[in-house]
């Protein structure tokens, strides 16, 4: 059905409940599968919900589909209202959290992470989630929101709250997505780039390519430059640049240009850091996440413009009640902590990448056949660089580190 999905929607043209409920599974099936662009799905699926009175009991119906597709096509502007109505009219506990579950999800991506992560809370500590139903919105949603949160308590929650029961391949494969998030936080990157691998397979080869919904290829370039390998980082990077170009949102192609604009090197880079937040400019929260890496990276690079990007990111975080990152911004402002961006040559990304990975110094060279001593050095400077002192501390400092030249 998945394939045929754009091709029946022709055909079918909502003039009746049933065709309306046909249609909300046609469009779902063409957003996910990103058979049809962006504009199209967030058209048609505007109009569907136009045309249904909000209440509570549409979580029991093909209706949240809708939600879903709003949201990853850019749009989810559309639902804020219409769900603030179903919430006013919920009288159970399971209607009350799969309309948060929902809420938080729209609100992630209209870039409020504040007011989506207490959206998500209520929804995981109402502890009546009920994955049994036909729909699989509710998980899939809040596993979206923890992933862009990167919250391991939210993450843990979800994982603890998964059905025992046999899921569709994409379903478990979206549980595997966050679960290598949370192993990446936990600095096991090896592992979590394994996982990540595993489920963009199994998205690939059920047909989910919808880069917002699912954006396995954006972490996956990011745990690549975790474990120093710079060319799989932007191979990946400009996989998830293509798919989120033929889908056609603008917060994905601008996290795409974000990623490969942070591993490219050069004026290159800049100008796609600079293009990602021209892109992002209807999203505060991932606007705000370009411009502390184009303002950190314009510091390290000597440009006088590096203040500016960082003070409008900062602004831009505080306003979206994203409290980590303006954080991480006011410390790179005020020159506190290390700098986000540091310049590593490509031998000792390399050397820290393996370091990573639990190789010994003994192991990396003979990996990368030079001496135990060339192999120290290389630790040793990355050391200084980084601001850190033990190998323990690579993995995080990593993500500090920017692309050396070509």
């Amino acid at each position: 059905m998945l394939a045929s999905a754009v091709e029946r929607l022709k055909h079918v043209h909502g003039t009746t409940p049933g065709e309306r409920e046909l249609q909300i599974v046609l469009i779902d099936a063409a957003m996910v599968t990103a058979k049809l662009p962006a504009h199209e799905i967030a058209r048609l699926a505007g109009a569907v919900l136009a045309q249904e009175p909000p209440h509570p009991r549409h979580v029991h119906t093909a209706l949240p589909l809708l939600i879903k597709a709003l949201a990853a096509a850019d749009a989810a502007h559309v639902a804020v209202p219409w769900l603030d109505n179903a919430l006013k009219a919920a009288t159970n506990t399971v209607e009350r959290a799969l309309i948060r579950a929902q809420q938080s999800f729209v609100l992630m991506h209209l870039g409020r992470p504040g007011e989506a992560r207490r959206a998500a809370e209520d929804a995981v500590d109402l502890a009546v989630l009920d994955w049994r139903g036909d729909t699989t919105t509710g998980p899939i949603a809040l596993c979206a929101v923890a992933m862009d949160l990167r919250e391991p308590e939210l993450i843990g929650k979800l994982l603890a709250s998964r059905p025992d029961r046999d899921e569709l391949p994409g379903v478990d494969a979206t549980y595997r997505m966050i679960n290598a998030v949370g192993l990446s936080l936990a600095g096991d990157h090896a592992r979590a780039l394994a996982e990540l691998q595993e489920s963009g397979r199994v998205f690939d080869g059920v047909g989910w390519r919808n880069p917002v919904l699912l954006p396995w290829c954006v972490s996956t370039a990011r745990l690549h430059a975790h474990l120093g390998d710079l060319d799989a980082a932007r191979d990946a990077a400009a996989q998830a640049w293509e798919r989120a170009v033929e889908w056609g949102a603008p917060v994905g192609i601008g996290r795409a240009l974000r990623v490969l604009g942070r591993y490219t090197p050069g004026r290159k880079g800049l100008d796609l850091l600079h293009e990602s937040v021209q892109t992002l400019h209807a999203n505060p929260y991932e606007r705000a996440k370009t411009l502390l890496q184009l303002g950190a990276r314009a510091r390290a690079d000597g440009h006088t413009s590096a203040r500016q990007h960082l003070e409008e990111a900062h602004r831009l975080a505080t306003r979206s009640g994203a409290h980590e990152l303006a954080g991480r911004t006011a410390r790179e402002l005020d020159g506190n902590s290390p700098a986000i961006l540091v310049a590593l040559t490509r031998a000792e990304f390399k050397v820290a990448g393996l370091v990573v990975q639990g190789l010994t110094n003994a192991e990396i060279a003979e990996a990368l056949a030079v001496t135990s001593r060339a192999v120290e050095k290389h630790l040793t400077n990355s050391f200084r660089k980084l601001g850190i002192r033990r190998r323990t501390e690579l993995a995080g400092a990593l993500d500090r580190a920017c692309p050396p030249p070509v």
